[in-house]
């Protein structure tokens, strides 16, 4: 097809029938899909629609879809951030535990991904000294406080056990850095 073909199909397409698919892509993108893709395309073809109502040239009916493309994702952009209500980041507001106490809580999980993946290692003598290095045990170290929020503990100079109290000194990445209550 042709750019001269492509204009006049867009052009004798009916007004009413683009304002109709629109609206049925607007309501199956949010009551079905929940994207906002979907909407962006379908406002488009709402602004479409009314370009054919007005009468504008064929060509210039297709030479603006990308514009009315771009305009109708900035406008889905504008209304998603407007009706979306987003949970805050875990991230967000965990300052305020800085100077707090919480007690230590210890996951210890046997790692048996070593022993598979590099058991074969046994056998050679040069990598054997590095077989060593491989801990068999995972230890994950995190903080629940009295109202019973968990933080994950980033650092800490001496070893923790199960039950010890400790203070966060600050937050890094989401993590707590403690130090033991004395």
């Amino acid at each position: 097809m042709k750019f001269e073909q492509v204009a006049a199909w867009l052009a004798n397409l009916d007004p009413w029938w683009m304002i109709s698919l629109g609206i049925i892509l607007v309501i199956l993108d949010l009551k079905i899909l929940t994207s906002e893709y979907l909407a962006t395309v379908s406002f488009s073809i709402i602004i479409m629609a009314f370009s054919n109502m007005i009468g504008l040239p064929p060509t210039l009916q297709l030479w603006l879809t990308p514009i009315f493309l771009l305009i109708s994702y900035i406008a889905t952009e504008k209304i998603y951030s407007k009706i979306s209500v987003s949970d805050l980041s875990y991230k967000d507001g965990i300052d305020i535990r800085i100077g707090q106490y919480g007690v230590v809580i210890v996951k210890e999980i046997k790692n048996d991904a070593a022993e598979f993946f590099y058991g074969y290692k046994n056998n050679i003598t040069i990598e054997n000294q590095r077989l060593k290095d491989i801990h068999d045990i995972d230890r994950t170290c995190k903080i629940k406080f009295e109202d019973g929020e968990v933080l994950p503990i980033k650092e800490f100079n001496e070893p923790l056990f199960q039950g010890d109290r400790v203070k966060v000194i600050r937050i890094f990445n989401g993590a707590a850095v403690v130090t033991k209550e004395t």
